[in-house]
């Protein structure tokens, strides 16, 4: 429903309250006849549908409908209050003598008047608030009693005036429909169920209340039937007025009567449906944490509150089991150091923070030291395991000299389920937001590797030249460059760094930019290998190295002079076989003395047309297949022999074919890299 419908139907009932009021004030200052069973009529009816707009108008105030029981309750002794002051204060305005005259001003009729619309519409306020608290967590079969009840007090306040004296033969009806109200009256008056919804604290305060509610409605109900002005006004005025205020008086004294008594007799059940609460709502809580994105210390100090306010407990604290120091997390109601020194105590009983079952630890005898009123007196460990794991040990301790009984243990273990989940849960983000960094970090190490491997081979018309890299994984410590050098002579290289991962491939990057570096100052191939030694001094951790393979192709000579540092063989086709070249050499940062300058061993080849260089890590050599066989050297001879006649990129395209047919069944575990360099026509 929209605003502006909402606007028209409040204008609509104000009108039609307008009318009503109008019509009652009409009727009681101007009919021509002050008595008589019609004039009574038609002005108590006036009233009662004036009652009856002002009841239902209250009853669509969304605001009324979010109160609490308590403050419904309160409001109603706020009404019933200002109800009191309005009684007095017009008693005290108009005296009863002035009150009984039979020739009223038509000011005082005024008076009366508005004494009687603020009187109906503190009453009917009244009114809508029982009957919410009546159908407050009520059933809907409940409403027919409340309504049959309405109808009754209806009927006796429209028939109220039958019991003046010149009536008094049929004062009977009256009575029928009076005696039929205050029997639904007290039948309703039990009908309180959200009593049971209340805290201890809720009820306590709501004891309270009911007495003085009592006292109130009773001192009301003894008003309405003293001789005081107020109450000869508003008789005069309308009896059926005097007659509906009363109703609501004792209604209420009843209410409030059995209400007191139904909050006292339920105050010994209180501490136990608020744990229950507790419980229930700690668990729909911690339900809620498990789904939602938290960071472990909050969690920590999460599951430690809930689980005080579950157990009735002093303290808790979690120990996490993959720390050997048993440190203290989050602790609550507690300092680290004492949950540290309970912590110990409770081990010296022999617990193993490791145990899979929940146990109970009596620290009576062991905390003889601890001074009164610090002590915790009984224990209780939690394993919250996950996957049949325990990671964390959830601690909760009390001062109260009472064991944790079989509720304590059911909602406790239970509550570890939830919490055992939130961890798990915690810890999995906690993973997941790390992976999901090193992605991060691998897609920049990735797009780094792309741009050091050559965009795009040499082109020399006497060399034909295919590569090609394929890394493990994401990142591969495998590397090949090629570079120019001076009076039209190409440099090669590919090397193998150890290990694998985004450490290699910036061993690799620097490597690239060492060797690009001293080829332009250094033409010797074995120079530039010790001299990429000595740089990489401060670069290569201990147990890094770095295998290699260079070489220098001179056109105007048809010469390539080669060097290896530990890399594996060069395979070089003649024309008349394939031969291994095995240069000596150990690998770059294994050592930093003349040992490595000596160790290494250059070889000069003198190539001819379609001569075949191919140079390649260990990833093609030792690709395995299922039955964990090597795919060979022999392998890659047989293969090079058979294409011996193709070109480079179909003999590397036959290679790598038949390396992953050979190792189809198991994962590739080193990389793959693959120079070859086949002598073109002169």
């Amino acid at each position: 429903m929209s605003l502006s419908s909402d606007k028209i139907i409040i204008n609509t009932k104000l009108q039609y309250l307008a009318v009503t009021l109008s019509a009652w004030f009409v009727v009681k200052l101007f009919y021509p006849f002050s008595n008589g069973w019609l004039y009574y009529l038609l002005g108590d009816l006036a009233g009662i549908l004036s009652g009856y707009i002002i009841i239902a108008s209250i009853g669509k105030f969304k605001l009324l409908k979010s109160y609490t029981p308590i403050s419904r309750v309160v409001s109603i002794g706020i009404a019933g209050l200002f109800l009191l002051i309005i009684f007095n204060t017009y008693s005290f305005v108009i005296p009863a003598q002035e009150a009984k005259a039979a020739d009223k001003s038509h000011l005082l009729m005024v008076l009366d008047f508005l004494f009687a619309v603020f009187a109906l519409s503190l009453g009917s306020f009244i009114i809508v608030m029982m009957m919410e608290l009546y159908h407050l967590k009520s059933r809907q079969a409940r409403r027919t009693y409340y309504n049959a009840m309405l109808v009754f007090l209806t009927l006796s306040c429209l028939t109220a005036f039958l019991n003046r004296p010149e009536y008094d033969s049929l004062k009977f009806i009256n009575l029928a429909f009076t005696v039929n109200a205050f029997i639904l009256m007290a039948f309703n008056s039990f009908r309180m169920a959200w009593i049971a919804f209340l805290n201890k604290t809720d009820k306590r305060r709501l004891i309270l209340f009911s007495i003085l509610m009592a006292f109130l409605f009773g001192v009301l109900a003894g008003k309405l039937n003293d001789d005081s002005g107020a109450v000869i006004s508003l008789t005069g005025f309308s009896y059926g007025l005097k007659y509906f205020l009363m109703f609501v008086n004792i209604y209420c004294l009843i209410y409030f009567s059995v209400l007191f008594f139904t909050a006292f007799f339920h105050l010994p059940t209180a501490e136990a449906i608020d744990r229950k609460t507790k419980e229930f709502s700690s668990f729909q809580y911690l339900s809620k944490l498990i789904n939602q994105v938290l960071d472990f210390k909050e969690l920590g100090i999460t599951i430690t509150d809930l689980a005080l306010e579950i157990s009735g407990s002093d303290a808790a604290w979690l120990i996490m089991t993959n720390d050997p120091t048993s440190t203290p997390v989050a602790p609550k109601n507690i300092g680290y150091l004492d949950a540290d020194r309970y912590n110990k105590l409770i081990v010296s009983g022999g617990w193993d923070k490791n145990g899979v079952e929940m146990k109970f630890h009596n620290l009576i005898k062991t905390t003889s030291e601890i001074k009164p009123g610090e002590k915790y007196l009984h224990a209780v460990t939690v394993p919250l395991r996950s996957h049949n794991k325990v990671n964390a040990v959830l601690v909760i301790v009390r001062k109260a000299n009472f064991a944790f009984d079989q509720e304590d243990r059911s909602a406790i273990d239970t509550f570890a389920d939830y919490a055992s989940i939130a961890i798990e849960n915690s810890r999995l983000l906690k993973e997941s937001i790390e992976k999901e960094r090193l992605e991060k970090e691998l897609d920049v190490a990735r797009e780094m590797q792309r741009k050091l491997i050559p965009a795009e081979l040499p082109k020399l018309p006497q060399l034909d030249i295919s590569a090609v890299f394929i890394p493990a994984f994401e990142v591969g410590g495998d590397y090949y460059d090629f570079f120019e050098m001076s009076n039209g002579r190409l440099g090669f290289v590919v090397g193998d760094v150890s290990g694998k991962g985004i450490s290699a491939a910036f061993i690799m990057a620097e490597l690239r930019g060492v060797f690009e570096s001293l080829s332009r100052l250094i033409t010797d191939p074995r120079e530039i290998l010790v001299n990429a030694n000595d740089i990489l001094r401060k670069s290569l951790e201990n147990s890094s190295f770095v295998t290699v393979a260079l070489g220098i192709y001179d056109p105007a000579n048809s010469r390539v002079n080669l060097v290896r540092a530990g890399h594996t063989p060069i395979l070089y086709y003649n024309g008349e076989g394939i031969s291994d070249l095995r240069p000596g050499g150990i690998g770059l940062g294994l050592n930093y003395t003349n040992i490595f300058s000596n160790s290494l061993e250059a070889s000069e080849l003198t190539v001819k047309e379609n001569d075949i260089l191919v140079v390649f890590t260990d990833g093609i050599t030792e690709a395995k297949n299922s039955r964990l066989e090597d795919f060979g050297m022999e392998r890659l001879k047989n293969i090079i022999s058979e294409y011996k006649d193709s070109s480079a990129d179909e003999i590397t395209h036959r290679i790598i074919n038949e390396v992953t047919l050979h190792s189809e069944s198991n994962s590739q575990h080193d990389d793959i890299t693959l120079v070859i360099i086949k002598i073109k026509k002169f």
